[in-house]
């Protein structure tokens, strides 16, 4: 159900944007339950399950570590998203030559926006 619901766009009025927002709200769930504490408590058995599902370059010791502070303080997770806003239109791309695709190419003051807000949040970690 959740693919689903994060896949869907056709049948929204603002179609792609709308399943953005969908598919924030899945990873929104998604980190909810990995951040509790019965999830938390088995996490090796977990890793193993999903083992080949998914690709990271952080370290198993930098996993644990984040596993143990967050069963130490059980903090809530503050997730903030940002949409980039563009104009619609039909393109060719990269990955399909010669056949025109939907695209949306990005509005250039919301990718500024963008690498504000994500300077801004990372200038706020390491000040931590």
């Amino acid at each position: 159900e959740a693919l689903a619901f994060a896949r869907e766009r056709y049948s929204f009025e603002d179609g792609d944007y709308q399943r953005a927002k969908n598919q924030m709200e899945v990873i929104r769930a998604v980190i909810q339950k990995c951040a509790s504490s019965s999830l938390l408590a088995n996490y090796s058995s977990v890793m193993d399950a999903v083992a080949g599902s998914f690709e990271t370059n952080m370290p198993q010791d930098q996993i644990a570590a984040l596993v143990r502070m967050q069963l130490s303080d059980m903090a809530q997770w503050n997730i903030t998203s940002y949409t980039v806003s563009g104009t619609s239109m039909y393109a060719q791309t990269y990955s399909m030559p010669g056949q025109d695709l939907y695209v949306i190419e990005p509005d250039q003051a919301a990718i500024e926006e963008a690498k504000r807000l994500v300077s801004e949040t990372m200038g706020s970690k390491a000040q931590e």
